[in-house]
């Protein structure tokens, strides 16, 4: 880890005119000592090249090996808000082929995969805070990402990648849990019952029946709804039929899309990794269109830029004939439209799933595809 890098970092952590700073200010009080401290050689326009020409437009900064941009950097006057500038630096991004681009105001930094499918806010995977992270961790972040040897070897799309990927699973886990709790509760599952069964005999020394624990649960746990807001618990319901015996073993997700990708239809494409994806996406006019799968239910989900490009997209699905829910989080702005409430665990379902989640994705992406929005 740079000494160096390090005490500039402290420098403009401490530096209470940074977001006060105009974008020149920035690129040369921010963006140049840190390159240069990277190992980049900032006076070699065939290294770090200002004012990069893309077509008819420009990137501030482009980081070159080979007379090729590797990296994108779009900077900003200090203290701007950054969202709603994305779009046209990964569009920059996305023409040359440039596989990483970086959004700062000098004191906050936002790094993307451009190439990436999904909407421009789902590209972005990672964030540095000047006013919020240890100077540490920034350094070893701007060091992975943007080092001189870690961009001209690939190490740092590499870098990039395993983010990304940690970022989405992150994601998906958040947008999961209140689901998955909403069921636990709703229907008790038998290891949470007997758990507690266990517990309250070993501290009365009475056993209490299934029955009863089941009811104490439904009517005292509260339940955490889809958008993670905590509801009341419970009350005077029915205790529901005991479960089904659980089926075979949970199969992966590329043997189920297998068929679709393999097909000539609109999502097909290369394999789906067993390991990292429960989905595939195709973009369309700035809409990530994508099919999800989990282990019981599926459900298309579109990706958009801002609230108000939502707005615009889902007047073409009217309700009541299309169900959907908007399921924003604090990165991504998104719509879900449910399919079946069946998932990869409903094997002998599968194509009934399949031809269920490309009609209707199929349809969504057709319409937005048709339309002048």
């Amino acid at each position: 880890m740079s000494d160096k890098l390090l005490n500039i970092i402290e420098d403009l952590q401490s530096d209470e005119s940074l977001n006060s700073l105009l974008e020149a200010d920035i690129s040369r009080s921010v963006i140049l000592r840190i390159l240069d401290t990277l190992n980049w050689n900032t006076s070699n326009h065939r290294e770090v090249n200002p004012e990069h020409c893309v077509g008819s437009g420009r990137v501030d900064f482009a980081l070159l090996t080979g007379n090729r941009p590797k990296v994108f950097i779009e900077v900003k006057r200090g203290g701007e808000p950054l969202a709603g500038h994305q779009e046209q630096l990964l569009g920059y991004a996305f023409r040359q082929g440039v596989k990483v681009a970086i959004l700062t105001n000098g004191a906050t930094w936002w790094f993307y995969l451009p190439l990436q499918e999904g909407s421009w806010e789902g590209r972005r995977f990672d964030t540095v805070e000047f006013d919020r992270q240890n100077k540490e961790e920034i350094v070893q972040k701007l060091e992975a990402l943007l080092g001189k040897e870690n961009v001209i070897s690939g190490k740092a799309v590499q870098n990039a990648e395993i983010l990304y990927e940690q970022s989405q699973k992150k994601e998906e886990i958040s947008a999961t849990l209140p689901e998955a709790w909403h069921q636990l509760v709703s229907e008790p599952d038998d290891f949470l019952v007997d758990l507690l069964t266990e517990r309250t005999e070993e501290l009365c020394g009475h056993k209490p029946d299934k029955n009863e624990v089941e009811q104490f649960l439904l009517a005292h746990i509260p339940i955490i709804d889809h958008s993670g807001n905590v509801c009341a618990p419970v009350r005077k319901v029915q205790v529901p039929l005991p479960s089904q015996p659980k089926g075979s073993a949970v199969h992966g997700h590329s043997e189920f899309w297998a068929p679709i990708r393999e097909g000539n239809g609109l999502f097909a494409g290369k394999p789906v990794s067993i390991q990292d994806e429960g989905w595939i996406c195709k973009d369309i006019h700035n809409v990530g269109v994508c099919l999800y799968l989990n282990n019981q239910r599926c459900y298309i989900q579109l990706y958009f830029q801002s609230p108000e490009h939502r707005d615009k997209i889902m007047t073409l699905f009217p309700k009541p004939d299309y169900d959907y829910k908007y399921r924003d989080s604090s990165k991504e702005i998104k719509a879900q439209f449910p399919v079946l409430d069946k998932g990869k665990n409903n094997r002998e379902d599968w194509p009934e799933i399949r031809e269920k989640l490309v009609s209707m994705g199929s349809d969504i992406y057709n319409k937005i595809s048709e339309s002048n929005t």
